[in-house]
């Protein structure tokens, strides 16, 4: 039996590893990428997947161990693949072409940029360059190295408005002030340009290499306040992201789309079962556009699923049992299941309209008083019906990941 890794990369800026399944290369395993296979958007947080996990919102600094915070986690439902390079002349084999100097003397040497302060009566010198192509609310990963420096370096990035001449104003610092550094970074594109700049601090000489900026695809889900990110835990041979109940929260970008067919199957457990709670789910710009699995004082979980043609709300299973809970709609009747066997049915036509909003786990935006309070093992959220086959194929796979027996 052969282990299967993904290596992603970008210039020499290793990302991550990353396990797909169970971590064995077998024609017969079942894997979530197959729900997605033919462009189906939603997402697919797995936090067995520790690659995927970041302390930061930024994605700079990895989850390596139990107890840390989790300020991002990638969706892996587009095989966190990537869009072409926004960057041109990243790599400074022979020319500085492409890259324009703001109060610096710029040339190459030795297949880097040396951005050249010293000759500056000011500081925050940089080599510059815009970038276009850009999409609203997408994610992008930016990457590369300070190789030296005499003083201290930037990678920094100025979106459509900010000041691109000093590093205070930049919306975006990949890393500041350092000698030496080989990282990546996440961030959202809030228009459809930005600048990417080198900087040199104070009358230094700095050299970089290996720039970079790509859509990483998919809906990303962040955290970007510190005290409102979930924790994660391990232990067992599982994994998974431990919730407060008061703030903690991970929020993406929305499917983008009007869609008239949605599939979710989650792994959780609520810490109460008296209170309600939201976990998981997708919601437009208003309540009258979303589905989402939640518990309420019953100690029932739920589904509920509202569109353009009235709404469905359906009750089953037990909040404080771990459970495969999930629900398909295909844009006449909604079925939820627990554990692969359909709990309820009703009809429910219409579409949904999540062209904005977001998809979100640990609270909806909306209710913002019905945080979670549990532990999360991992959901799937597609934008398609699924059939009998992917129904328990998807059950079994999240019953692997939490420690579920069917």
């Amino acid at each position: 039996m052969m282990t299967f890794k993904k290596s992603l990369s970008i210039g020499q800026g290793k990302i991550a590893n990353l396990t797909f399944g169970r971590g064995y290369l077998e024609a017969s395993l079942f894997t979530p990428l197959s729900l997605f296979a033919n462009g189906e958007q939603g997402a697919w947080y797995d936090p067995s997947d520790i690659s995927t996990l970041f302390q930061d919102a930024a994605g700079t600094t990895p989850v390596t161990a139990s107890g840390q915070p989790v300020g991002l986690i990638l969706d892996k439902s587009q095989k966190l693949s990537y869009g072409p390079d926004l960057v041109t002349n990243g790599e400074f084999t022979t020319n500085t072409n492409n890259w324009s100097a703001f109060n610096a003397v710029l040339s190459v040497e030795n297949g880097t940029i040396k951005v050249d302060d010293s000759v500056s009566a000011g500081d925050n010198s940089s080599a510059q360059q815009q970038l276009t192509g850009l999409v609203v609310g997408k994610s992008y990963m930016i990457s590369g190295q300070i190789i030296s420096s005499s003083g201290s370096g930037n990678i920094v990035l100025w979106q459509e408005g900010d000041n691109t001449t000093i590093t205070s104003g930049a919306s975006f610092q990949l890393v500041a002030s350092v000698a030496q550094f080989n990282g990546s970074g996440i961030f959202t594109a809030s228009g459809t340009a930005a600048t990417i700049g080198l900087v040199s601090n104070g009358n230094s000489i700095t050299y970089f290499d290996n720039l970079s900026v790509r859509e990483l695809n998919g809906n990303h889900a962040t955290q970007s306040v510190a005290a409102n990110r979930p924790t994660y835990r391990a232990g067992g041979g599982l994994a998974w992201l431990e919730f407060d109940g008061v703030n903690d929260t991970l929020e993406a970008n929305p499917i983008g789309s009007i869609i008239q067919s949605i599939s979710g199957f989650y792994v959780a457990t609520h810490n109460n079962s008296q209170k309600t709670e939201i976990v998981f789910g997708a919601q437009g710009d208003s309540t009258a556009n979303r589905i989402q699995f939640y518990a309420n004082t019953d100690g029932k979980r739920y589904v509920g699923i509202q569109g353009n043609n009235g709404s469905s709300f359906s009750q089953s299973g037990t909040a404080t049992t771990k459970q495969v809970a999930g629900a398909v709609w295909n844009g006449s009747n909604i079925n939820s299941y627990i554990n692969a066997v359909e709990s309820f049915n009703s009809n429910q036509s219409g579409n949904l309209d999540l062209t904005t909003g977001i998809i979100y786990v640990g609270g909806s935006p909306n209710f913002s008083s019905l945080r979670f309070a549990g532990v999360f093992y991992g959901g799937i959220l597609v934008a398609s019906a699924l059939s009998d086959d992917e129904i328990s194929q998807t059950t079994q796979y999240l019953a692997n990941k939490s420690g579920v027996t069917l």
